[in-house]
């Protein structure tokens, strides 16, 4: 009978350990960004299907050294803690495993971070889809308080101390801070949430009403 070289064995444990190793080096995290750092930033998420349209905003904080993203909806809310990969935060809209957002994050050369792409999959309403996303520092929010925003054909949204309305509306509906910048509120039985944001520097709120579509104004 024919003689089992010793040496095959050795051989393959050292062939197995490469793969192991290399393996490994390829799943190895290289994001860049720190978790905590998303804390300073605000995200808006807007989105459109053929029936509807949506808003969420994700709000950050840290807690017992973890990074918490709050998913906001007008009628959502929804905290998990961030875990990030290869710079991207992947976000279940509302705990279940139906519909997620998958945000890629890198920093500009100003040290800043910036969205470069969301994904957002939906197997209830795979319809839905992303139509705008933006960024925002916290800390660059304007004010609800005695802000009027300008909807054009809509008119004039009006914030008071603990109250808003529409110019020319007997309607009028209260509300409360979420974050700065943001807001949620009822006028007339219905569920409202508003999301300041800056394009091009300028200030801008979106309008949420539940079960409806969105709309836009711009700070004047």
């Amino acid at each position: 009978m024919k003689k089992i070289t010793p040496i095959l064995i050795p051989s393959l444990l050292i062939a197995f350990l490469l793969i192991s190793f290399t393996s490994c080096k390829k799943d190895k995290d290289k994001s860049s960004i720190n978790a905590a750092s998303l804390t300073k930033y605000q995200l808006l998420i807007m989105m459109k299907s053929p029936t509807k349209a949506d808003t969420r905003v994700v709000l950050f904080s840290n807690t017992d050294n973890k990074t918490i993203a709050q998913l906001v909806g007008v009628d959502s809310d929804h905290a998990q803690t961030v875990t990030l990969s290869n710079n991207t935060i992947t976000l279940q809209e509302t705990g279940g495993d139906k519909a997620s957002f998958a945000f890629s994050l890198k920093e500009d050369n100003n040290g800043e971070i910036v969205i470069t792409d969301v994904k957002y999959t939906n197997t209830a309403d795979p319809n839905m889809k992303v139509q705008a996303y933006y960024i925002n520092k916290t800390a660059e929010m304007y004010p609800i308080k005695g802000s009027h925003y300008d909807g054009g054909a809509a008119g004039l949204l009006i914030f008071d101390a603990n109250t808003w309305r529409y110019s020319g509306s007997t309607l009028t509906g209260t509300y409360s801070q979420v974050a700065p910048g943001t807001w949620k509120g009822t006028a007339g039985g219905k569920l409202y949430m508003g999301v300041s944001f800056k394009e091009n520097n300028r200030p801008y709120i979106v309008l949420q009403t539940a079960k409806e579509r969105y709309a836009v104004y711009f700070l004047v």
